[in-house]
């Protein structure tokens, strides 16, 4: 449900003229907002009006839907993405705290349009912390973890900060701190670049220069894990997602003093996990401040705080007004809250009488959209839901475009193919000008494999919305359909979906992968380089795909030089070592060196990871020198033979297991490695077809 509907399939024709609670609108503002035609399937004059309110009330808590709204709607419209490059930016100064939601669309927007540095600068105005030293992972049980204080803990909120300090994995192994950068081009920071190893939490520091004169109330808004946070060595607050419901975004009320603020953060998730934190003023606003790795700093006195939604939702929380509860209902539906949302929907109804409520269409469109969204429901329920709230909704207004559109995707959903096709194209007859509609349509006889009917029904589409991204996008998957890669044409259409949203360089990636297909390496390198230009790749991911180009070629030595490359950016990586070693040994038959390569990055991998036993038994068979432990203790097969029963004790068996063992080697890490013994005697044809291959490990026979 999330991100997928628009303000009027929210609140519809509102007609609190009717005296829904008593709250009815001036006719004016009324008119504004809940005007009919806002469901008719015109999507230029929905844009324009939804855009016409979010300029009436940028700070408003309804600012978050109309954005949804209007980048759903951008790309339906003509020049839909200048409009609002256009427009938002005059906001910002008065958006409060619906600033960092304005500047995530402008970013988006900015990508699209190709203006890399404009999207790279908005983000940064965005505040997320970008530097962290991060140490881990520890412990072995996520929950259990996140209350265990491990010696970091007490070692990053000392009074100095000691970054060479190092400590012990649950294995032994030792844990150093390293430096997580966040890539500019991305909010959220993956712990994956630079810790490694089995573990459950692991710990991140960093610090920030707030430049009031006082202490100042401010807000850490977190999306992640669960985890736990202190600010200047005081146990700020607790998000404990596997106790408490909560959105994924979360805002945590913090204390910052003048000059350099400790922020630590103890997250759970291993070292796979990832997280996004920034500052917020007083107001509301992201805050860009300057961050630092190790400062001084002098324990806090103010108490810990209680996680909770964002501003506008909290704002929300409180409302009585029965669009404002909708609204509210919807913002905790796009945050994951589906049962909490179908839960303040409920609230209204209960204090509406059913008679009236059943003439208020955006209700009932409202439940159909959380209904859909709410992954606590099983699929069958939430679709026979959805389907009664849409019929209600086209009681209350049969003219409902939404509505309409929805059952008629329902029914083929449920593999009603004729009658689903035959109320979408009843819809676009009635609405031609409805381009949602009409991509429903088409991609419903894409399915089915009826490729002329959908291209007929493609091309019918008003001149004005030709040239589309949508349209020119579902051009070209008409014709791949075919089972051609399009030719002339097929590069036209894909060139014409850059050219209108930049931000697609995985098709400047197919020019690769074609020049490879023709065995061109100097177009394979061009169009490499386009693409690392296009997207802002940094050194580390384009030797990555020079790797993948050179590997496509059959190009040993230079894919080889790439994959050095990559390691060398981060000497530390025993993953990236293992990758390159992997590699190396796959040359060691016809180059000794590759094989003393991989030999001596293989000893590096198993120095710091003792427990990697696929990296062990790689680095044994290029020595040779395999640790056969299981060998004492394997079974006499002469003797197994002549002690077993007769093949007559088993009559109805094509197959029986003499025997099955298991000998385990324990390693000073207490990692461990398994090896299986068993001897099968097949008792007929059936039983040798079903042994015929070697068993994986863990299969049941």
């Amino acid at each position: 449900m999330r991100n997928s509907y628009s303000t009027r399939a929210l609140f519809g024709a509102l007609t609190l003229a009717l005296g829904l609670a008593g709250l009815a609108a001036p006719a004016a503002a009324a008119e504004a907002l809940f005007a009919e035609e806002l469901d008719r399937g015109q999507p230029s004059l929905e844009f324009d009006r939804l855009l016409d309110q979010l300029e009436e009330g940028p700070d408003d808590p309804r600012v978050p839907l109309l954005l949804t709204e209007l980048s759903r709607l951008r790309s339906l419209v003509p020049h839909g993405r200048r409009t609002l490059l256009s427009r938002i930016p005059a906001l910002l100064a008065k958006s409060g705290h619906n600033t960092d939601a304005m500047l995530s669309v402008l970013v988006d927007l900015y990508q699209r349009a190709g203006a890399r540095d404009e999207a790279l600068r908005t983000l940064a105005e965005r505040g997320f912390l970008s530097r962290f030293l991060a140490v881990g992972p520890f412990g072995i049980a996520p929950n259990a973890a996140l209350e265990t204080r491990f010696p970091a803990e007490g070692a990053a909120n000392a009074r100095v900060l000691a970054p060479r300090r190092t400590f012990k994995g649950w294995r032994g192994e030792e844990r150093a701190w390293r430096e997580l950068k966040r890539d500019p081009r991305r909010a959220a920071i993956a712990l994956s670049e630079g810790l490694e190893g089995v573990g459950q939490v692991s710990y991140v520091v960093t610090h920030v220069r707030w430049t009031e004169a006082e202490e100042t109330d401010a807000s850490l808004v977190y999306r992640g894990p669960s985890a736990r946070v202190w600010i200047n060595r005081a146990l700020a607050g607790t998000v404990d997602r596997a106790r408490l419901r909560l959105p994924g975004t979360v805002r945590l009320p913090v204390v910052l003093r003048p000059g350099w603020n400790r922020i630590v953060i103890k997250l759970t998730g291993g070292a796979r996990a990832s997280f996004a934190a920034q500052l917020l003023d007083p107001t509301g606003a992201p805050r860009r401040l300057e961050e630092s790795l190790s400062e001084e700093v002098d324990v806090s006195q103010a108490a810990p705080r209680q996680p909770g939604p964002l501003a506008g939702l909290s704002e929300l929380a409180a409302e009585r007004d029965p669009e404002r509860r909708g609204l509210y209902a919807w913002l905790l539906g796009r945050e994951g809250m589906s049962e909490e949302a179908l839960g303040a929907l409920e609230a209204i109804a209960e204090d509406v009488p059913a008679g009236r409520l059943a003439k208020v269409a955006w209700f009932h469109r409202l439940r159909a959209r959380l209904v859909q969204g709410a992954n606590h429901l099983p699929p069958e329920e939430r679709r026979s839901e959805a389907k009664r709230a849409y019929e209600s909704t086209l009681l209350a207004d049969p003219e409902s475009v939404e509505g309409r559109r929805a059952l008629a995707q329902l029914d083929l959903a449920e593999e009603r193919t004729i009658e689903g096709t035959l109320g979408l194209e009843a819809l676009l007859e009635a609405e031609p000008r409805d381009l949602l509609t009409r991509l429903r349509l088409v991609a419903a006889l894409r399915g089915k494999g009826w490729l002329h009917a959908a291209e007929q029904t493609l091309a019918a589409a008003p001149q004005e919305q030709q040239g589309l991204l949508p349209i020119v996008m579902t051009q070209l998957a008409l014709l791949e359909s075919r089972g051609e890669d399009g030719g002339a044409e097929g590069e036209r259409l894909r060139q014409a979906i850059l050219d209108l949203n930049r931000g697609r360089t995985d098709l400047v990636l197919r020019k690769v992968d074609q020049a490879i297909a023709r065995s061109d390496r100097r177009q394979a390198l061009a169009a490499l380089e386009a693409w690392a230009k296009a997207s802002g790749a940094d050194a580390e991911e384009l030797a990555l795909q020079r790797r993948r180009v050179f590997r496509g070629l059959g190009q040993r030595y230079p894919e080889i030089e790439a994959l050095r490359a990559w390691v060398a950016a981060d000497a530390d990586s025993v993953v990236r070592k293992r990758i390159l070693a992997a590699r190396l040994a796959e040359e060691a038959h016809r180059d000794p060196k590759a094989k003393a390569e991989a030999q001596e990055l293989l000893a590096a991998v198993l120095e710091e990871e003792p427990g990697d036993h696929g990296a062990r038994q790689l680095l044994s068979g290029l020595t040779g020198k395999e640790d056969r432990f299981w060998e004492e203790w394997a079974p006499d097969l002469e003797e197994l033979r002549t002690q077993s029963p007769p093949r007559g004790k088993w009559p109805r068996s094509d197959r029986v297991c003499l025997f099955d063992q298991t000998v385990t080697r324990i390693y000073p890490d207490t990692s461990s490695v398994d090896v299986v013994h068993q001897v099968w005697r097949l008792l007929d044809e059936r039983g040798t077809q079903e042994l015929s291959r070697r068993p994986t490990a863990g299969e049941t026979l």
